[in-house]
């Protein structure tokens, strides 16, 4: 009789559970393509409108019609920013500069400021203060659509979508799609020999919530796909905030060596918590209290008996000898 009545509490309590996961999958859905409208039509402050419009004009810089043309060069000239309405700064009065074609690492605490300083970088936001420039030119001379194609960003939370390998790193329509250019990107990434094995290649479907019978990559897997759809996007500029976060250090390490082996020519930021998965840039910045406190060379920033040499000595005794 016991068990009768665990049974028919689970039968009641269980479609219930679904319900409430549903209506938070709801909840966090809707925000999220509230998020996507307000950045799809945010534009800069009214009060810096018309200046700017009068500056610059509302197009690139006629001198860049081309915009594969495009350096990569990064700057960053007194900026900080905060957020409408807030008193404290989430970037306080950052100068850095990023030449074409340099590694560089971007480390600090969580709430340092990384994701906000590469945020501003791509335009998503606006200083409050201070400028950034993209080869020299203030971002209020390109429009957003032609800005947004200079970067390629493999972000910590990833979107895989429940179709063919081929639209996930193309993302666009079949009829739109460089096949050619996939199976290089694929071939590059480290994923080609997994996609020979499959019955169907680069058309094989990805497991979702619509397609369970569909293909499932491991943790490392999927980072080599994403590393294929940033190489196929062909950026100048590319930015890694943490997407091998879920990995252990040693994946991480080997990971970010394999971008880094395979963006030569591309001017690209890492973000990392773990400090040896950096150790190969050309140089570190270490953002702390919304600052930037320090760069270097890892060797460099290690001898210094700084801000880096202490994080870096905290988390040896876990990756140290691994790596």
């Amino acid at each position: 009789m016991k068990h009768d009545r665990l049974y028919y509490t689970q039968m009641f309590f269980d479609p219930i559970m679904q319900i409430a996961r549903i209506l938070a999958n709801l909840q966090q859905a809707q925000a999220s393509a509230e998020r996507i409208i307000d950045l799809i039509e945010t534009e800069p402050d009214i009060k810096d409108t018309d200046e700017v419009v009068e500056k610059y004009g509302t197009l690139l810089n006629p001198k860049r019609e081309n915009w594969e043309e495009l350096i990569g060069d990064i700057e960053f000239k007194n900026v900080s920013y905060k957020y409408p309405e807030v008193e404290k700064y989430i970037i306080k009065n950052v100068s850095m500069k990023i030449e074409a074609g340099e590694k560089v690492a971007l480390v600090g605490v969580n709430g340092a400021g990384k994701t906000t300083l590469v945020s501003l970088m791509c335009g998503l936001l606006v200083p409050t203060e201070g400028d950034v420039l993209i080869d020299g030119h203030s971002i209020y001379e390109y429009n957003k659509a032609e800005l947004y194609r200079f970067f390629s960003m493999v972000p910590q939370e990833y979107t895989l979508l429940p179709s063919s390998i081929a639209e996930n790193v193309s993302l666009c329509e079949a009829s739109e799609r460089d096949v050619e250019r996939i199976n290089y990107c694929l071939k590059q990434a480290g994923l080609w020999d997994k996609i020979q094995s499959l019955e169907y290649g680069v058309e094989s479907c990805l497991e979702g919530r619509y397609n369970p019978e569909g293909v499932r990559l491991s943790g490392g897997e999927i980072q080599k796909l994403l590393l294929a759809r940033s190489l196929y996007r062909n950026a100048q500029i590319l930015i890694l905030d943490e997407p091998t976060a879920a990995l252990d250090a040693i994946a991480e390490d080997e990971m970010y060596r394999k971008y880094n082996d395979t963006v030569l020519n591309t001017t690209s930021i890492f973000i990392s918590h773990r400090l040896a998965s950096t150790r190969f840039c050309d140089r570190i910045y270490v953002m702390d209290g919304a600052s930037l406190i320090e760069s270097g060379t890892h060797e460099e920033l290690v001898k210094s008996g700084g801000k880096y040499q202490e994080m870096f000595e905290v988390q040896s005794k876990y990756y140290k000898e691994e790596i």
